[in-house]
């Protein structure tokens, strides 16, 4: 287990980045059925592969999300936002970001 007190999404985190991979790669993570968005890059991508989940979770543990950039490419694809996780986070952002 990996305690992740701290400011999250920052280069504070830097230090647990190799346990986070190794804990990472012990699990067994499939090809997406459908291709999951990043949200550590100013502009989206779309990832389809097991190795581009895993790198995008180490991503997020360091780099800020880019929250806005990704609810925009959504929205503006036609996509549906699932949100899976804290209750009204995303929702709360999305109100935020666009006033819906």
């Amino acid at each position: 287990v990996i305690s992740l007190n701290g400011a999250p999404h920052t280069s504070l985190y830097s230090p647990i980045i190799d346990d986070l991979r190794q804990a990472i790669d012990s699990y067994e993570v499939k090809n997406p059925d459908i291709p999951v968005i990043t949200c550590s890059k100013p502009k989206p991508e779309l990832i389809t592969t097991s190795d581009g989940i895993k790198k995008e979770i180490v991503d997020q543990a360091i780099k800020p999300v880019h929250g806005e950039s990704q609810h925009k490419y959504l929205i503006n694809n036609g996509f549906t936002i699932i949100q899976i996780g804290e209750p009204k986070i995303i929702a709360g952002n999305i109100e935020d970001d666009f006033g819906e």
